[in-house]
């Protein structure tokens, strides 16, 4: 009876902190979401796709019930990133372009894994990304190429 009422005592408290990291992070996928309709000509629309379908990786359907609370307090720090990148998108595409060609083959690796369920791969590579675009944010782990090639060959 002592572990239930502690366990009741701390859940509605963790309760709240989820409750609160969720309202922000569709807060900052709203923002997101309103930033990439700014018009942009050429193949720099191929840019702003990736960023949508990051923007979808991350926020989907129940992802509040599946993402467990460790990886959704990383969630600020990705969308600090993505902001920076759609700030230098619109003013270097070209830059952007060349930076997104770094990622474009772990993309395509997640593609393939995800039916394996390889979610390691998956936050990894998202922090690849915030090294990638937007370094001055920081990752939590290191990541590189190197890294998310070695972890492919073992899966």
């Amino acid at each position: 009876q002592q572990l239930a009422e502690r366990v009741r005592s701390q859940l509605g408290a963790r309760l709240q902190l989820r409750a609160q990291l969720i309202e922000q992070i569709l807060l900052d996928y709203s923002a997101m979401k309103r930033r990439l309709v700014q018009p942009i000509i050429g193949f720099a629309k191929a840019n702003l796709d990736d960023v949508q379908l990051q923007l979808d990786g991350l926020v989907f359907k129940h992802f509040a019930a599946q993402v467990d609370m460790q990886q959704l307090t990383q969630y600020p720090r990705y969308f600090k990133a993505l902001g920076l990148r759609l700030d230098r998108l619109f003013h270097d595409p070209i830059k952007d372009q060349s930076k997104l060609l770094d990622v474009l083959p772990f993309l395509q690796a997640l593609r393939r894994l995800e039916r394996a369920q390889n979610s390691r791969f998956r936050w990894l590579l998202e922090e690849f990304r915030v090294a990638v675009f937007a370094p001055e944010v920081k990752t939590a782990e290191p990541v590189s190429a190197k890294k998310l090639l070695q972890l492919l060959e073992k899966a």
